[in-house]
C-alpha cells in the first residue's frame, strides 16, 4: 500500500501558530465508492496540525497498551 502525500509550499506557511494556510492533499488520499470525495485542499493552522499529531501519537501509544491489558484479563 502506497501512502498518499500532501503538499504545501514552505513559503506559504506562516510563522504564527494561529494563522491558517492551505495544504493540498494527494488525489490518492481518499478512495470512495459511489460517493464524492471530500475536498483535496485543507485550510488549517499550525496549532491544529500539532493537535492532530499529538492525538494521533496518543492513540498509537494507547492502542497496544489497551490490547495488552485486555489480553491479560482473558
Amino acid at each position: 500500500m502506497k501512502a498518499a502525500s500532501s503538499h504545501t509550499d514552505p513559503a506559504n506557511v506562516p510563522q504564527e501558530d494561529d494563522k491558517p494556510f492551505e495544504v493540498r492533499l494527494s488525489d490518492e488520499a481518499f478512495e470512495t465508492y459511489e460517493l464524492d470525495p471530500p475536498p483535496y485542499t485543507l485550510n488549517v493552522t499550525k496549532a491544529e496540525l500539532k493537535k492532530m499529531y499529538y492525538d494521533m501519537v496518543a492513540v498509537r501509544y494507547a492502542s497496544p497498551a489497551h490490547s495488552q491489558g485486555r489480553n491479560a484479563r482473558i
